[in-house]
């Protein structure tokens, strides 16, 4: 651990490569030396932040990088391990590791984006969008129409402020026209948001492979396949954040920019989770 320690400052300290890429290599090496019987994952965790916030990222605290290992330790497990095999033939050969910490530190990155967005939203809210705001998260949920009798509003406005603190990402729509209703985006997802992404991910990935195009009849056979409503394919085409945009002309759609990195990012980590023998977790990770 001296030498360890020794080493990551004399690198971070100038001439040693990237910061990211000397962190990697620092995270790999303490995990392998297991130094404490039990928690090195954890601690690993907090190191990482520590050595980032040393090299000059001063977001790190802001969005936490122990949920997203959490909600991916099958990638995790399989990319430190590859990577403490490689590296005891050649120390260089981390990139597994590399990789799937950029990838972890781009969605963390992503993640508070999209926080500080709802964030400056909120502050140029209307006062009629505030109560309306306040209405839904006193109530949970709240369809347009409960919304207009509540706050003694006409139906069409309280719609147009429902559709707008939506598209700014403060509240999320769920189901289509007759029947929609809302609530508060939560900024920290739950599992059952990681299952989301999961099976969203495995549908754009199979669009991308398709050649990044879709029938409305091919993307509900997807949806159908992974066992999920039909209601997706609206929220998929969503206003914010868009993974598919359709052609009217065509009846097809394609992936956006953001739907494609999602299929990329899903095909990625479905490439490291794949192993001919099962990966079992190092103790203490």
């Amino acid at each position: 651990m001296a030498g360890l320690v020794l080493a990551t400052n004399e690198a971070l300290g100038g001439g040693g490569g990237h910061p990211l890429v000397v962190i990697a290599r620092f995270i790999v090496e303490f995990l392998a030396i297991h130094p404490f019987q039990d928690g090195n994952g954890r601690l690993s965790r907090a190191l990482t932040a520590l050595l980032m916030l040393r090299a000059g990222y001063e977001y790190v605290p802001y969005a936490s990088i122990e949920r997203l290992i959490e909600e991916n330790k099958l990638t995790y497990y399989h990319a430190l391990r590859t990577s403490q095999t490689a590296t005891q033939i050649d120390p260089a050969q981390f990139s597994a590791w590399l990789l799937f910490l950029v990838r972890v530190l781009q969605t963390q990155k992503r993640i508070l984006a999209g926080k500080i967005e709802v964030e400056r939203s909120i502050l140029n809210l209307t006062d009629t969008q505030i109560a309306v705001l306040d209405h839904v998260e006193m109530q949970g949920r709240a369809t347009a129409s409960s919304s207009a009798a509540a706050l003694h509003l006409p139906q069409r406005t309280t719609r147009y402020h429902l559709g707008l603190l939506s598209s700014r990402g403060i509240l999320e729509a769920h189901g289509e026209r007759r029947g929609r209703y809302y609530t508060r985006r939560m900024s920290a997802p739950t599992e059952a948001r990681a299952d989301e992404e999961s099976r969203n991910g495995a549908i754009l990935a199979a669009i991308l492979e398709r050649g990044g195009t879709v029938t409305r009849g091919e993307l509900l056979a997807l949806v159908d396949a992974q066992h999920a409503d039909h209601r997706l394919v609206g929220s998929l085409h969503g206003r914010r954040l868009a993974h598919l945009r359709r052609n009217d002309k065509t009846d097809r759609s394609a992936l956006t920019a953001r739907g494609r990195e999602v299929a990329e990012q899903y095909l990625f980590a479905r490439r490291l989770a794949r192993t001919d023998r099962p990966v079992v977790p190092p103790s203490g990770g």
